[in-house]
């Protein structure tokens, strides 16, 4: 597993965590999941490799309990919720962080593995925003579908290719240009 199928266990299986939906023996194999993934990446003499380790050396363990149907007596999502914290601490320190924003708009880029994500949006406190991921591996442009189209806060997106022979290209819907030789 990677960051990305563990990040999307995690939200696939949120709302049925949250609402007990999910059989005992289903929410404890995304928490075993979740935990050997932590264990597997996290240093251990690291922050968060210590905190996990004082989370699953307990000296009371978490106990599962399933009621006649077999689901969880306790809200699964509320056992979980300590290792899904981690993994986003976990997340957040492997991610780089650029912002810049003028009086009107704020764009910023957040590396994230092999990933660029970047959001724009206008500073009106409204939380809106257009959020863009560039793949690092296929370079694919994506929307994520939860967020604002891009065309709403953006007026154009230019992309800029460097070359092996140091020479660059740029383009948009509408052209195709070289612009410099380094």
């Amino acid at each position: 597993m990677n960051d990305k199928e563990i990040s999307k266990l995690i939200w696939s299986n949120e709302a049925a965590l949250k609402e007990n939906f999910l059989l005992t023996v289903e929410a404890l194999k995304i928490q075993n999941t979740i935990l050997e993934y932590l264990n597997s990446v996290l240093d251990v003499n690291s922050l968060l490799g210590l905190r996990l380790r004082k989370i699953t050396s307990n000296a009371k363990p978490d106990t599962w309990w399933s009621n006649d149907a077999g689901f969880p007596t306790d809200n699964a999502w509320q056992k979980i919720e300590k290792y899904v914290n981690i993994f986003q601490q976990y997340l957040a320190e492997k991610t780089i962080k650029k912002r810049i924003s003028d009086d009107q708009f704020f764009i910023e880029s957040r590396i994230q593995g092999e990933d660029q994500h970047i959001l724009v949006g206008k500073r009106d406190g409204s939380g809106s925003k257009a959020h863009i991921v560039i793949d690092g591996v296929t370079g694919e442009i994506r929307i994520e579908d939860n967020q604002r189209a891009p065309e709403e806060v953006t007026e154009r997106i230019e992309t800029i290719i460097k070359l092996p022979n140091g020479k660059l290209i740029k383009t948009t819907r509408e052209i195709l240009e070289f612009i410099a030789d380094e």
